[in-house]
């Protein structure tokens, strides 16, 4: 039964790791595999494979477990360098989920197979290695310490850090402290920035840093790597995308006070429709901003409640706003006021719960969708209350017509063709999408390789359609 289990190790593992490496180059074929608790590499050069550890895991995991979670755990567990002459991987570690708690890290020299492997630490839960692979930050798991080892001194970063992130050329590393006390070390003048705040959005190399506050105003702060604070905007919930260039666009969310007669009416009563006019309400307001490097302009209103903010930090998905990778462009929906239909037919008692009724509706407005560039807005169509646009910005899809207002379902599906100045007419592409602007499908949607777009109807069929 213990050779059965060990057989199928090794193919729960060769399935997911061959050919694999945290390298841009093309890697050198090769196996990493677990048998019989043995962490063994392959070259596939015909040459005998290298064990690596004869004891991948404690004793604490039976097979059973080894069996049930390596599948997802094992990428943790090794790293080559880019020249694929170093491995760098664990042993006498203890899984928990999908994570190693407590492990000692090795580094072995590939060229020399005769070489004995070299003890970076132990107890460390995890850890980054630089691309030529001379040097190793990690966090040890007894005392939460950061180090950095260069293979002839370790360093002390960091007293008490539960997470980091190394910079592409390895010359900074960001530190999530405890209590959101973070901070950003410098490895080669040994200097440390201090963060209370949130790190939001980031480059490659952290030359450049977005961060939002923890305290109730949100304030969203631009840094540069020697610590300059520029100050953009406050109650920041969200950026939607920040470039290379300094131009930013991002969410901003606050509770204002409007009239209630622009969402309600009643009929024949003047006296309650003037206490209705007379009357506010808050509303949830969401703003898209855009900051060219120095100041920052409001675009227009959009409607974002508190749950969709929420799945945004989850889903990162956001059928409102859209933008391009390649260039400072997006679009997105604006709440229109103007053609917005009053449809709360209201009586008296109603008006002390009126809220949650408007902050629904508001959902289900017709809007307009824009196009932004530099700052500047062009009006592309309107009743649009879902679009998406396309990886190559020349085409969105827009979903219109609710004909569900419980799913806040909407009924079609336009296609936009937004490559050049002149703004074609849109295309009608369904006419019974039933796809939900509140509700799980708008995690499923998006579009193939080849730009065409799918989207998973929320009501009725629960059927992906692709156009």
């Amino acid at each position: 039964m213990k050779k059965a289990l060990s057989i199928l190790l090794v193919f729960l593992i060769v399935f997911s790791l061959s050919g694999c490496s945290f390298t841009k180059e093309k890697p050198n074929n090769y196996v990493l595999y677990i048998q019989d608790n043995k962490l063994i590499y392959n070259p596939c050069d015909g040459t005998e494979p290298v064990t690596l550890t004869e004891n991948f895991l404690t004793e604490k995991n039976s097979h059973h477990d080894l069996v049930r979670k390596c599948e997802e755990a094992i990428p943790l567990s090794y790293t080559l360098n880019e020249k694929n002459d170093k491995i760098f991987y664990i042993d006498n570690c203890t899984l928990d989920g999908a994570s190693y708690f407590g492990y000692n890290l090795w580094c072995k020299d590939l060229n020399n197979k005769d070489s004995e492997p070299v003890m970076i630490a132990d107890h460390v839960y995890k850890y980054a290695v630089s691309p030529n692979g001379d040097k190793v930050v990690y966090i040890n798991s007894e005392n939460k310490k950061l180090y950095y080892y260069d293979f002839e001194n370790e360093t002390l970063i960091s007293k008490k850090a539960k997470n980091f992130i190394p910079s592409k050329n390895f010359d900074k590393i960001f530190v999530f402290g405890m209590d959101d006390q973070n901070s950003l070390h410098n490895l080669k003048t040994n200097e440390t920035i201090e963060f209370s705040s949130k790190l939001i959005e980031y480059d490659e190399n952290f030359e450049t840093l977005y961060c939002v506050s923890n305290s109730n105003d949100k304030t969203l702060s631009k840094y540069t790597s020697d610590g300059v604070e520029t100050v953009i905007a406050n109650n920041v919930v969200k950026i939607i995308k920040a470039y290379d260039n300094g131009e930013l666009y991002f969410l901003k969310k606050s509770v204002q006070k409007q009239p209630l007669g622009n969402y309600a009416y009643c009929i024949d009563n003047d006296e309650l429709q003037k206490s209705i006019d007379a009357t506010t309400v808050e509303v949830n307001v969401s703003e898209v901003c855009y900051f060219d490097g120095k100041e920052s302009i409001t675009l227009g209103e959009t409607i974002v409640d508190d749950w969709y903010v929420n799945f945004l930090e989850k889903y990162a998905k956001d059928p409102r706003v859209g933008f391009l990778e390649s260039k400072p462009e997006i679009v997105f929906i604006e709440t229109d006021y103007q053609n917005f239909k009053k449809e709360l037919l209201i009586t008296e008692d109603q008006i002390p719960t009126i809220r949650a009724k408007i902050n629904h509706m508001r959902k289900s407005m017709p809007n307009k969708l824009y196009k932004v560039s530099k700052g500047e807005k062009t009006f592309l169509v309107d009743n649009v209350l879902a679009r998406y646009l396309a990886p190559s910005g020349k085409s969105v899809y827009y979903f219109s017509d609710i004909n569900n207002s419980y799913y806040l379902a909407c009924s079609k599906l336009f296609k936009l063709d937004i490559s050049t100045s002149d703004i074609a007419l849109p295309k009608l592409i369904c006419n019974e999408a039933n796809f939900s602007i509140n509700g799980p499908s708008i995690s499923n949607v998006g579009f193939t390789p080849d730009e065409k777009f799918y989207f998973l109807t929320d009501i009725y069929d629960h059927r992906t359609h692709t156009y």
